[in-house]
């Protein structure tokens, strides 16, 4: 039951964070996916800092919240190290799939 929890919320973490609109995902519950065919990968070093912008902040507590969760799942499963580290590979994972799919707001969800 723990691998089935585990995995159903790194799934989740995957739509919440790679969708195509989230508003659409988190008002009308439609996961929408569309592949970007040419990603630009110089995003992933760019450090976007918006503290003025409530919607960026409430993005940044949720991942972190998220990727907690994720990282205590983990936790029951193996141990601490190995789960903490799982759940930073995870989350940088999921960073790289940002780019792949398309994000209506014009930026990441991360």
């Amino acid at each position: 039951m723990r691998i089935f929890l585990t995995v159903t919320w790194a799934v989740c973490l995957f739509v919440f964070t790679c969708s195509f609109d989230f508003n659409a995902l988190l008002h009308h519950h439609q996961a929408d996916f569309r592949l970007n065919p040419s990603p630009d990968w110089s995003e992933l070093l760019k450090l976007d800092l918006q503290w003025s912008s409530e919607a960026w902040i409430n993005r940044k507590i949720g991942h972190f919240i998220g990727f907690f969760l994720l990282e205590l799942l983990l936790s029951n499963l193996r141990g601490s190290k190995l789960a903490v580290m799982t759940a930073i590979l995870y989350a940088a994972l999921t960073e790289v799939l940002q780019l792949i799919f398309f994000e209506a707001d014009g930026f990441t969800t991360s």
